[in-house]
């Protein structure tokens, strides 16, 4: 069964470890890896009894853009400079579902238009005519209109 890592969240796992021909298990260090873009990220890892404890923190707190996909992963094993390991070594999967972030606070959207514009020097033109009493109109004979 091959491993899947949500890249937004930790992942803890534990591997069963069987070990011969190795006297001091207690000088054993392990580290789990994930290569992405020819780039190896390694976890130590911790041995309690025949158990090795692999935390891996979010990888997208860790790695910038990484990508859902398969890549490949390794247990490594070493102990007094003498000995390497690798009991693991496989495909993993990274997933990275999409987010949609909500937001609380939502404001009503505020708009303005405009209906029609109104030119006031019109305006004031027409109220002055109308402000003009019919008494002081003159009133007269047109002899000519064209001179």
């Amino acid at each position: 069964m091959a491993l899947t890592f949500d890249a937004d969240k930790d992942k803890n796992i534990s591997m069963l470890v069987e070990t011969s021909g190795i006297e001091d298990r207690d000088g054993l260090n392990f580290t789990f890896n994930i290569i992405v873009d020819k780039v190896r990220y390694g976890f130590p890892c911790v041995l309690e009894g025949d158990k090795v404890k692999i935390s891996v923190p979010a990888l997208t707190n860790i790695i910038n853009g990484v990508k859902s996909g398969k890549y490949m992963a390794s247990l490594d094993v070493t102990g007094d400079n003498k000995c390497f390991l690798q009991p693991f070594k496989e495909e993993v999967s990274i997933v990275k579902n999409p987010k949609v972030n909500i937001v609380k606070n939502m404001v009503e959207e505020i708009g303005a238009s405009i209906s029609r514009i109104i030119d006031e020097d019109v305006i004031n033109t027409i109220e002055e005519k109308k402000t003009v009493p019919e008494t002081n109109k003159k009133v007269g004979k047109v002899d000519k209109i064209f001179g």
